[in-house]
C-alpha cells in the first residue's frame, strides 16, 4: 500500500472516493459538502462514475501513489465535465504545442479558432487542448519533482543529476561499516522458507529477505480483495503462463478456502474446468472468467460450455472478474457473484458462519 507524503495525498484521495457522488452536482448548487468552493468541473453524465470505480480499482492493483491518482483523477474529471454524455459513445484528442509546419494541417482536421491556433504554437511544456467532439478545452500537465527527474529530457538536468549520484556514490563507498571493535561487521545469514514454485503469498506473511527474494523469481505485487476476508491486502503473485492477474488470484483465492475446508481441491490450465473441487462424492467444477475468451473467441468458449454440460451435468458455475459481466454470461449456465461467494459455498457446504458442522 502506498504510503502518504507531505502533501496529504492520501487524505485527499480518501475524501475523493468517499463523496465521488457529489461530482453529479454542480458547485453553484452545492451548498455545502465536499465540493464547495472546488474546481467547476463535475459529472454531468450520471453514467460516467462508473468509471471513477473501474479507476479506483485499477489504482488499488497498480499500486499507484497517492498524489498520481489524484492527479489523474482531475484529468478524468476535466475529461467528464467536457463530454457531457457518456464516454463510451465520445471520442477525445489530446494536443500539445505544435510546429508552425504543421499547424495548418492540424487546423483543417480538428477546426480550430485563431486563439486556439496560437496557444497550441505557442504552449510551454505540458499545455495543449482537450478535444472532445465539438468541445475544445485548455489542459496542462504538471509533472511532480520525483516524476519530473524521471521523465526529462533536458541534458543540463540529465548531466547535474549524473553529478548528484557520482558524488552520492563517492559518500558511500568512504563509510564503512564496522563493529565497536573495528573490525568488519560479520555477514548474516537469511534464511528463506518460501517456495517459489508456490506462485502465491501474502504480503504480510512474508518476511523482507523472502519478499526480495520472491520478486526475484518475477513475482508481482498486487492489491486484492479475497472473496472471503473482503479484506483488501497486497499478494505476491506469480501467474501461469500468458493468464492475467486477476484470473489467477481468484482461482488461488477460491481453492485455498476449499482446502482450508478439507476438501479435494484440483487446479487445471488446460481445456478443463479452472477448478474442480469433491463434495459428497460428487465432482463440481468452476470456470473464472474475464470475460476475453468469449469476445475475442468464442468458438472456443462455447467449445468448453459443451465439454462442462457433459461432464459435470448441473453441476458447474462461472465465478466472473467483474460482476458487469453476468448478463453476457447467464444464458449460457450458473453465474455466482463472487462477492456472496462466501455465503454460497457455507450454503453447500452446510457450516454455519462460525464454521461447525450444522
Amino acid at each position: 500500500m502506498p504510503e502518504d507524503d507531505i502533501y496529504h495525498s492520501k487524505r485527499k484521495y480518501e475524501n475523493f472516493v468517499k463523496n465521488v457522488k457529489l461530482f453529479l452536482i454542480p458547485p453553484e448548487k452545492k451548498k455545502s459538502g465536499y465540493v464547495r468552493g472546488k474546481a467547476k468541473y463535475y459529472c454531468k453524465y450520471k453514467g460516467n462514475l462508473k468509471y471513477f470505480y473501474k479507476l479506483f480499482d485499477r489504482f488499488g492493483a497498480e499500486d499507484l501513489s497517492y498524489i498520481r491518482r489524484g492527479r489523474l483523477l482531475c484529468i478524468f474529471r476535466l475529461i467528464c465535465y467536457v463530454a457531457g454524455k457518456d464516454l463510451a459513445n465520445s471520442s477525445y484528442t489530446l494536443l500539445m504545442r505544435q510546429k508552425p509546419a504543421v499547424i495548418k494541417d492540424v487546423d483543417e482536421v480538428f477546426n480550430l479558432s485563431k486563439v486556439e491556433k496560437h496557444a497550441l504554437l505557442t504552449a510551454s511544456v505540458g499545455e495543449g487542448l482537450l478535444l472532445i467532439e465539438d468541445e475544445h478545452s485548455e489542459i496542462k500537465v504538471v509533472a511532480s519533482k520525483e516524476e519530473h527527474r524521471l521523465i526529462t529530457t533536458n541534458p543540463d538536468e540529465i548531466i547535474e543529476q549524473k553529478k548528484s549520484k557520482a558524488k552520492k556514490s563517492k559518500i558511500a563507498n568512504k563509510v564503512k561499516p564496522k563493529n565497536l571493535l573495528g573490525k568488519a561487521s560479520p555477514k548474516i545469514k537469511v534464511e528463506i522458507k518460501v517456495d517459489a514454485e508456490k506462485g502465491f503469498y501474502r504480503h504480510k506473511d512474508l518476511s523482507l529477505p523472502e519478499i526480495k527474494y520472491l520478486l526475484a523469481k518475477k513475482y508481482k505485487i498486487s492489491m486484492q480483495k479475497s472473496c472471503f476476508s473482503n479484506k483488501k491486502e497486497r499478494y505476491l503473485l506469480k501467474p501461469r503462463f500468458n493468464e492475467g492477474v486477476n484470473h489467477f488470484f481468484l482461482i488461488q483465492d477460491i481453492s485455498n478456502y476449499l482446502r482450508s475446508k478439507n476438501l479435494e481441491v484440483k487446479i487445471f490450465e488446460t481445456k478443463k474446468p479452472d477448478i474442480i473441487f469433491t463434495i459428497d462424492k460428487k465432482k463440481v467444477a468452476i470456470e473464472i472468467e474475464t470475460g476475453k475468451v468469449l469476445k475475442n473467441n468464442k468458438k472456443q468458449f462455447l467449445e468448453k460450455i459443451k465439454l462442462l454440460k457433459k461432464d459435470f451435468g448441473e453441476n458447474w458455475f462461472f465465478i466472473l472478474t467483474d460482476k458487469n459481466l453476468s448478463k453476457d454470461y447467464n444464458k449460457f449456465g450458473k453465474v455466482v457473484d463472487k462477492r456472496y461467494l462466501n455465503n454460497y459455498f457455507e450454503k453447500i457446504l452446510k457450516i454455519s458462519p462460525k464454521g461447525k458442522s450444522s
